[in-house]
């Protein structure tokens, strides 16, 4: 990847999801007589306030979500109890390897930061440094870096590149000391964004990543005969899956028919 990038060209990552597979064929069924464009438009309006999707996720009841069908994401929402949908797409990014260390807190919502302002930064996330942009903000409210410096340092996270993490510590030590912080309070400040290197998530990435597990634990909770049905059919060929969206029809009260070639 890096000689790619020597050459100035971008890396993309394009992923073919059967979740979308699911979602439009659900749609369909729900809207048959709509057109694809205003599908597209009724699937986006769903409110990230709805009630009962809430509740689902609360109460583990996601087998059939999008990045939420997994037992350590059941668990970690039902200890979590997501209130709003910003708790879902913390959710995607906490369940990582590293990040996982602080469910406890999260779940508590008792974690304060000695620094006050750090404060403004971590409050959407109950204390913790849980984002790339809330380590892009350290540096840039907190150090006095500029937004390209921040981004550098998104990127040293992002890449794991400790030779970089070392030089760029001095200045961003400076940058605090300037800004009012102590140094202690700079170290440990740093030392968290260091840390954070093992599992820090973009908030762009896990908030998308909420939002189609959010439309998929919406349509199963709304639509469940659509949605299971559509989920079965795009995993068709996945003997385990299909039979996770057989019990989900069974405690759904949904009949199962045999196949009929008549």
């Amino acid at each position: 990847m890096k000689d790619v990038e020597k050459h100035g060209y971008i890396k993309l990552d394009l992923l073919g999801l059967k979740t979308i597979v699911a979602l439009s064929s659900a749609v369909e069924t729900i809207l048959p007589d709509a057109s694809y464009h205003e599908r597209k438009r009724w699937l986006k309006d769903i409110k990230l306030t709805d009630r009962r999707t809430l509740a689902a996720v609360r109460r583990g009841d996601t087998k059939l979500g999008f990045q939420f069908h997994t037992p350590v994401m059941s668990r970690a929402a039902r200890q979590i109890q997501p209130q709003v949908f910003d708790d879902m797409a913390a959710l995607c990014a906490i369940v990582r390897p590293g990040a996982s260390d602080w469910i406890d807190a999260f779940a508590r919502g008792d974690f304060r930061p000695e620094e006050p302002k750090l404060w403004p930064i971590v409050r959407d996330t109950r204390g913790i440094i849980l984002y790339q942009e809330q380590s892009m903000r350290c540096g840039n409210e907190l150090a006095g870096f500029t937004l390209e410096e921040s981004d550098s340092l998104r990127r040293i996270i992002g890449k794991k590149l400790a030779e970089d993490m070392r030089k760029i510590r001095p200045k961003f030590i400076h940058g605090c000391i300037n800004n009012g912080l102590t140094q202690e309070s700079a170290e440990n400040i740093f030392n968290i964004i260091k840390a954070s290197e093992r599992y820090s998530f973009n908030r762009a990435h896990s908030v998308s990543y909420g939002i189609l597990g959010f439309w998929t634990i919406y349509l199963y909770v709304h639509y469940p005969a659509h949605y299971i049905a559509a989920w079965a059919n795009a995993y068709i060929t996945d003997k385990e899956k299909v039979g996770v969206a057989l019990a989900a029809a069974q405690r759904n009260g949904i009949a199962i028919l045999p196949p009929d070639v008549n």
